[in-house]
């Protein structure tokens, strides 16, 4: 979602999308939306193994199961608005085939309820109850020049071999993007630290 309705523009998404789609063999590509609403994403989970989003992330400070990603759909009058994908939506589907979900937005692991917070109710735990072995999420919200370099790492490194991904794999390939932003921007930990790996 490089244009979201009535949010900043996501640059980097547009070099994030090139620069990820020519590591992935063709065989893994299904399809890429740039402008789809929550219902018709739903809808495509049906069929991936991999997801990738790239978009803006929902915090709902008072009932964090409404936290979510921000997609769009047309209103009555035919104008385009934002349309949310939550926790809620989310958690209730049961997808057969999915296995990793890369969500490149601010956030999606982090729960912004006072009176919630021994609770694992945000985005990427949404993720994990429908079915999803390995979600990537971050903790705060990030630039989004370091998403499109962590993004490109990740899959430079989970691809790099024309062998079966193994689950430790996914948290390797992470753990080297993550390492590599580090190297060159050590001193500024709030760029990089909230990349997390959830998954076994």
């Amino acid at each position: 979602m490089t244009t979201t309705p009535g949010l900043p523009t996501l640059r980097g998404v547009k070099y994030k999308k090139e620069a990820v789609l020519k590591m992935l063999p063709t065989y893994f590509i299904l399809g890429v939306h740039d402008h789809l609403s929550a219902h018709l994403i739903i809808q495509s989970l049906e069929h991936c193994s991999i997801v990738h989003f790239a978009c803006y992330g929902l915090i709902n400070n008072n009932n964090p199961s409404k936290s979510g990603l921000v997609f769009q759909k047309q209103d009555n009058s035919g104008y385009l608005v934002q349309d949310a994908m939550s926790v809620h939506n989310v958690s209730k589907l049961k997808p057969a085939r999915v296995r990793i979900a890369y969500l490149s937005a601010c956030s999606t692991a982090e729960n912004g309820a006072a009176r919630l917070r021994d609770e694992v109710i945000y985005v990427v735990s949404g993720f994990q109850v429908a079915g999803f072995a390995h979600v990537v999420g971050c903790l705060w919200p990030s630039a989004d020049a370091v998403c499109v370099e962590v993004a490109k790492g990740f899959y430079r490194e989970l691809f790099k071999e024309d062998a079966e991904i193994k689950d430790k794999d996914i948290a390797l390939a992470l753990h080297k993007a993550v390492s590599a932003v580090r190297e060159t921007e050590w001193d500024q930990p709030l760029k990089w630290a909230q990349f997390v790996h959830y998954g076994a």
